[in-house]
């Protein structure tokens, strides 16, 4: 359980840093071709991290209900997050980009359809 979730927290961080490296400005960081190179790493981070999402058990009900409730948070600062990056385009550049809209669609249309087909399955 403790193995798991400190992979857990060591793959989190290094998808941080490595999307936060993504956010040079003046190419500092990253010059030439190493963007594709985090781009790519960033993506096998993702993929392990979401082996360790969809594995995980909860062993009793409490572990059940936190685990719920980690679940609802993190998509409402995930919406949350892309809805203030809309309003935030819209009032800066006039001019929102697509992905922010495609992105807060694919959060709410994934929620739904998770929710009707736990239901379904209940």
């Amino acid at each position: 359980m403790y193995t798991d979730l400190i992979r857990m927290a060591i793959i989190s961080i290094l998808i941080i840093i490595l999307a936060l490296m993504l956010l040079d400005p003046f190419m500092v960081l990253m010059p030439g071709s190493m963007p594709m190179f985090v781009i790519l790493l960033l993506v096998v981070l993702f993929a392990a991290y979401s082996i360790f999402i969809y594995r995980e058990k909860a062993r009793d009900e409490r572990e059940l209900i936190n685990r719920m409730a980690a679940a609802r948070t993190a998509w409402l600062i995930g919406a949350g997050a892309t809805l203030a990056g809309i309003v935030y385009e819209g009032l800066t550049r006039h001019m929102v980009d697509k992905w922010l809209i495609f992105a807060l669609v694919a959060t709410v249309i994934g929620k739904l359809l998770a929710g009707w087909l736990r239901q379904k399955s209940n």
